[in-house]
């Protein structure tokens, strides 16, 4: 029998084609044919398979931004969103007051060691410090510094009155100084007013 769906021979009274799996294939008589030089068998047909609806391929996403979240949360915070806008406005005044004041001074600074002193000038406004140690605050137009040869007893004038100190104890003669002077050991002052 030939198998009317693909042609191929089948056994009598087969309940389906072993090639293309038709059921219950019509069989046709098979005329007789001279015999022949074998020929090569058909080719099997490829099954088709009912095809199912596949889902569309998702399109890939894009990258995530890894702050999303955060800055969702920070847009949905309202006290957050105001305290870091004032904080970065904050930071921006600073650094303007900075700029400010660095390019206002324009001056000059200096620094002079006298043995346990150091002197600290930022134009006309000067520093004492004794071994690190800040003495009262700035004084203006000081001049005149000098200390004991043991560098334990600091002698200068500012703004016309005379200042001793001995360490870090600052004494002020408010007299209108115009020539001063002290011993070798720093026990006498002597000066003209």
């Amino acid at each position: 029998m030939i198998c009317n769906k693909c042609g191929a021979n089948i056994p009598d009274g087969a309940a389906f084609c072993p090639q293309c799996g038709a059921k219950d294939p019509v069989a046709q008589a098979q005329p007789e044919q001279p015999v022949q030089a074998a020929q090569p068998a058909p080719q099997p047909q490829p099954v088709q398979f009912e095809q199912t609806e596949q889902p569309a391929a998702e399109t890939a996403a894009p990258k995530a931004n890894p702050f999303g979240d955060v800055i969702a949360k920070i847009k949905d915070n309202k006290a957050l969103t105001y305290g870091i806008i004032g904080g970065a406005a904050l930071i921006v005044i600073i650094i303007i007051i900075a700029i400010i004041a660095a390019s206002a001074g324009g001056g000059n600074t200096s620094g002079t060691r006298l043995d346990g002193y150091f002197t600290l000038t930022v134009d006309d406004e000067s520093t004492y410090f004794f071994n690190g140690t800040p003495i009262d605050d700035t004084f203006v137009n000081a001049n005149n510094t000098r200390t004991n040869n043991k560098g334990d007893v600091l002698m200068f004038t500012a703004e016309d009155s005379l200042y001793c100190c001995k360490g870090t104890k600052l004494s002020e003669i408010p007299d209108d100084v115009t020539y001063s002077t002290m011993s070798n050991d720093g026990s006498t002052l002597a000066y003209y007013s």
